[in-house]
């Protein structure tokens, strides 16, 4: 496949996943007040998203393009392209996911700016309406309120750890050296998505999910997406 088709797939997959993550309005499932799984308090990001996204597509390829330039007797199909290729497959996913699934975060109410010093209803989310949003910083956080399942930290960080930990174990030597590399890779890409859990940004079973499909995408774009093989010199 030529490499300016390759592009043209991934710059068309990331706009529409960008404008459904961004525009597409969540399903407003409906909740109760007294609920103590969405009354977290609200706590910054420990890893930026943009860390997430361009930390696990740029670096990422970046170390494919160096391994595969400083080791590759013949190159069939660009490594690289397929890990991109895989990766805004798995981005799209978590993206429409979210919109449609609608699950509350576990800090809810304060993203949507509700008083917790204020007497709490106790019925069900249709009989008290929540505050409207002022400013587009409010605007942001009641949409993103309704986006928990499943985690695209954990997703997107468990697909790059996984990726190379199978490109590690497939292309290059089996030594200490290349096995020390795979289990950094596994805790860096781990590390995202625990941190989202720690700061009430998503419940357990987000994380967990977002790992378990992380990873399953990582395997099936490695062997099955564009199923040609990169020969290593091994001498």
């Amino acid at each position: 496949m030529d490499t300016w088709v390759d592009i043209g797939i991934i710059v068309v997959m990331f706009v529409v996943g960008d404008r459904m993550l961004y525009c597409a309005p969540s399903i407003k499932v409906g909740f109760r007040f007294d609920d103590p799984s969405i009354q977290k308090p609200l706590l910054p990001l420990s890893v930026d998203y943009r860390v997430v996204i361009y930390g696990t597509s740029l670096a990422i390829m970046a170390i494919l393009y160096i391994l595969e330039n400083l080791f590759a007797e013949e190159q069939v199909y660009r490594m690289y392209w397929k890990y991109v290729f895989g990766w805004m497959c798995i981005a799209n996913i978590n993206m429409f996911v979210k919109s449609f699934a609608g699950r509350l975060r576990p800090n809810f109410f304060a993203m949507n700016r509700w008083d917790r010093s204020s007497p709490h209803p106790t019925g069900f989310s249709e009989d008290h309406p929540l505050p409207e949003p002022k400013t587009s910083l409010d605007k942001m956080y009641v949409m993103e309120s309704r986006k928990s399942f499943f985690s695209g930290h954990s997703a997107m960080g468990m697909y790059a750890a996984c990726f190379i930990a199978i490109y590690c174990h497939q292309m290059l030597p089996r030594n200490l050296i290349v096995l020390i590399f795979q289990l950094f890779s596994l805790l860096i890409g781990m590390y995202p998505g625990l941190t989202q859990c720690m700061n009430y940004w998503h419940h357990w079973d987000d994380v967990a999910v977002g790992y378990l499909l992380g990873a399953v995408s990582a395997f099936v774009s490695y062997f099955y997406i564009i199923h040609d093989k990169t020969h290593f010199n091994n001498n």
